[in-house]
């Protein structure tokens, strides 16, 4: 084997110094190329360019909770008949007299009324306009129950009496009143249509109906 000669040894050394390997993971930047990171009296993180400029980092503006831009509404206030109206209108159902709705509301004006429910900044307007119907409901509902337990005025009611009554009560505006609960006569079979004793015991039912309606119209 040839001895290498040292001409040969230093151009072989020369070869491998000219290749250099990428700097280990970690290893700190060119501080005159890349921005350095320092965090500020606030905790965030910012970043200074060789111009001196300074940018926020997003990284540290995650961690701080965003501020809500709309000023929070006050809460309406709403009061106790206000609760109890589902309630009333339940008793008013339970009577079986006349067909009940829901709660009109005509004493709202029309600045504080979007289709039954409140316009944006009139809610405590509105909670306040419902609160004083629902106070009027639950009037109503007592003193109708009370109406529809006292004795009957009349032998029958003729229909055009009832209506006249229904109206008496519609008229009040304060709940939807449909028409008077009637019975239809159960057919057993036994007949040709319904027999006679069941259409009597029917027309009973619906005349006592029509008389309560009677004496809860005359309340009012």
């Amino acid at each position: 084997m040839r001895h290498l000669t040292p001409f040969v040894i230093f151009g072989i050394l020369a070869g491998c110094a000219a290749h250099t390997d990428p700097a280990p993971p970690g290893a700190p930047e060119d501080p005159q190329t890349y921005p350095s990171e320092s965090t500020t009296t606030a905790g965030s993180v910012t970043k200074s360019d060789p111009s001196g400029a300074t940018s926020t980092d997003p990284r540290a503006q995650a961690d701080t909770p965003s501020t809500p831009s709309d000023t929070p509404t006050a809460p309406v206030n709403t009061g106790v008949a206000t609760a109890a109206i589902d309630a009333n209108l339940d008793r008013l159902k339970a009577l079986k007299v006349f067909e009940v709705g829901a709660l009109l509301l005509p004493n709202l004006p029309a600045a504080a009324n979007c289709y039954g429910l409140p316009c944006p900044g009139q809610e405590q307007q509105f909670a306040d306009g419902k609160e004083a119907q629902a106070r009027r409901l639950a009037d109503f509902t007592d003193t109708a129950i009370n109406a529809a337990a006292k004795p009957a005025s009349y032998d029958v009611v003729v229909p055009a009496v009832t209506e006249q009554n229904l109206d008496v009560l519609r008229s009040l505006n304060i709940v939807v009143v449909g028409n008077l609960f009637v019975d239809k006569p159960v057919i057993t079979g036994n007949c040709y249509g319904a027999c006679a004793e069941d259409i009597a015991a029917c027309d009973a039912i619906n005349n006592d109906r029509a008389n309560k309606l009677s004496n809860i119209a005359k309340a009012f």
